[in-house]
């Protein structure tokens, strides 16, 4: 949906209750207003719908444009190395949810969506939970979810339930449960099948329990990330890794590292099969005579055997892929990735069509005036007046927060060559027509120039300080790597709520820890707005103990951000909450 009266505007996901009063939605934006991070969809408001005296809750959120992991994975043939940077992305985020104390309770592939770009957002947070909150079910005993992804501990728990109704004390959803979903839609994700487990096991005191090595399903699978799945997997809880914030940075570590193995594809390429082959064939009607009262045995047997051909053509093309549909898929991933990044803006076009027509006319008015300028000198007695601050601009930042002193490889990067001004020739006026003419030319001239003055220029791309890259090893941000921040120290707020930004330093607050950066570092650097996107560098960390690091980060991805509706050259809109990127080169 759009906003109303805004037919071209930001789409949004409206999410609306079809019965009265269900609970789930209020849990799921009291999990969405305190889990912030760019990895998790944002909430943007909240409210019932009254219908007579009837109240149906509805949340609105984000759009996120992309499908689901598992879609995701069927439509394409994954590398290791795209699989890991997914799970990194899906740990980073729970270990979000799990340091506010909440938990997503739901976890498997059908509630993760994959951007075309490779980015993850976690969806329907309606089945969480946090501590204090109030019970979903009425029993308030089982926790809900999905029982393919439950823990060997919590079916255990339902077993025993049901023999002996009441006897029991609630089961208590940990940590270790979510890491055993995660475990299972990955372990889907590089097999093609869910985890074997074994139903008849007799209810006696747990012991450790293998799956079975991946490898025997899917040799193409890289040995440390069968590793981390199977951990995942571990039987004993306490053989599961200790939290999901560590194993992501493990992740991370390993990807930094990973050699071209891990860029080869995980799954075969199936081969076309002729259309007279018996597993294409479906079953054909048979024809001739029925013998009176075999009408039902025949269907049934019909029935059979289409199903017995389905389940050989799935067992044929289980871990393999169509190699054209993967590369129409990745085809229209490439062209939605330019679409996002390239989108044409009122600002752009304007400069354009300030520059073709009026630097030709500045050319014609000094060619008819007879002075070419040789060189560059600035203007003279020229006064540029400050804009006035309005109530849709960015506040400038406080007195005494003034950054660090820059490193000489971020002066470099930071400084801003603005265009200078040619000198204009002080020989008199002509009367007359000619002389409405060179007063017209040298109005659009003066417009031109003043309009490329105004423009800020983004610095071309360049390779991230060799001091940078070590500073960044030794507190292991590795490339790649983001977590999530408030954009503009200077202007507070609620986190849900939107900002202005405009061109010009920008001072950041991490408000998550990604390796060694801890929580509450600051983060200095520039920020450029124009064509419709907004985009970063930050050079420099302060931690909270005070020390000053170099850092290669940039706002948001490698392509910034996107203006939200409502934003105009000067005064752009955008996500009070957002998130940096880790780099080994500017873009």
């Amino acid at each position: 949906m759009r906003r109303a009266g805004r037919a071209r505007g930001r789409l949004y996901a409206l999410k609306l209750s079809r019965r009265p009063g269900e609970r789930w939605f209020a849990r799921e934006a009291a999990l969405l207003a305190r889990v912030r991070h760019r990895a998790v969809v944002r909430l943007i408001t909240h409210g019932v719908w009254r219908l007579g005296p009837v109240e149906h809750p509805y949340l609105v959120m984000e759009y996120v444009e992309g499908e689901s992991l598992y879609e995701w994975a069927l439509a394409r043939n994954p590398t290791g190395r795209h699989v890991a940077l997914l799970l990194a992305q899906v740990l980073e985020a729970l270990a979000a949810a799990h340091a506010t104390g909440a938990l997503h309770r739901d976890f498997k592939g059908d509630n993760v969506l994959v951007t075309p770009d490779g980015k993850v957002k976690l969806l329907d947070w309606g089945a969480g939970g946090y501590a204090g909150a109030p019970a979903l079910t009425a029993t308030a005993r089982l926790p809900p979810g999905s029982p393919r992804y439950y823990s060997p501990q919590l079916l255990r728990w339902r077993a025993l339930a049901e023999r002996r109704p009441g006897a029991l004390e609630p089961y208590t959803y940990a940590v270790a449960d979510e890491l055993y979903a995660v475990g299972v839609t990955f372990y889907r994700l590089l097999v093609d099948q869910y985890p074997a487990f074994p139903w008849s096991m007799p209810f006696g005191p747990l012991a450790s329990h293998g799956l079975g090595s991946l490898k025997d399903l899917n040799p193409r699978v890289p040995a440390l990330l069968e590793d981390f799945v199977q951990r995942l997997l571990a039987f004993v809880p306490e053989q599961r890794p200790e939290g999901t914030a560590s194993l992501g940075r493990e992740v991370r570590r390993t990807l930094a590292v990973a050699d071209a193995a891990w860029d080869a594809p995980l799954f075969g390429w199936r081969e076309r099969t002729s259309s007279g082959s018996r597993t294409t064939l479906e079953a054909a009607e048979a024809r001739g005579p029925v013998m009176p009262g075999q009408e039902v045995a025949l269907r049934e047997a019909r029935a059979k055997h289409v199903e017995e051909v389905h389940r050989l053509r799935e067992l044929r093309e289980l871990r393999q892929r169509d190699p054209a549909k993967v590369a129409e898929v990745e085809a229209r991933d490439s062209r939605a990735v330019r679409g996002a990044g390239g989108r044409s803006h009122p600002l752009r076009w304007g400069l354009v069509a300030v520059l073709l027509v009026g630097l030709p006319l500045s050319v014609l008015a000094a060619w008819r005036l007879g002075h070419v300028p040789r060189g560059i000198a600035p203007a003279r007695d020229v006064r540029r007046m400050a804009p006035l601050a309005g109530p849709d601009q960015a506040r400038a930042p406080l007195a005494g927060d003034s950054p660090p002193a820059l490193f000489q490889q971020e002066k470099e990067d930071m400084t801003l060559r603005a265009p200078q001004q040619a000198a204009v020739n002080s020989a008199p006026v002509r009367s007359g027509v000619l002389g409405k003419l060179q007063r017209c030319t040298l109005a659009a001239g003066a417009v031109a120039l003043t309009a490329c003055t105004g423009v800020q220029v983004r610095p071309d791309p360049s390779r991230c300080p060799a001091g940078a890259l070590e500073a960044m090893r030794k507190l292991e941000m590795y490339e790649g790597g983001s977590a999530s921040i408030l954009t503009d120290i200077h202007q507070p707020g609620d986190n849900s709520e939107e900002l202005i930004v405009r061109d010009g330093p920008i001072v950041s607050l991490t408000v998550e820890s990604f390796g060694d950066l801890p929580t509450g570092t600051r983060l200095y650097g520039q920020l450029w707005t124009g064509g419709g996107r907004v985009t970063g560098r930050y050079t420099r960390a302060e931690l909270p103990d005070r020390r000053v690091v170099p850092v290669c980060l940039v706002y948001g991805n490698r392509d910034g951000g996107e203006w939200l509706p409502g934003s105009k050259a000067g005064a752009v809109r955008m996500p009070r909450t957002w998130a940096y990127t880790i780099v080994h080169a500017f873009p």
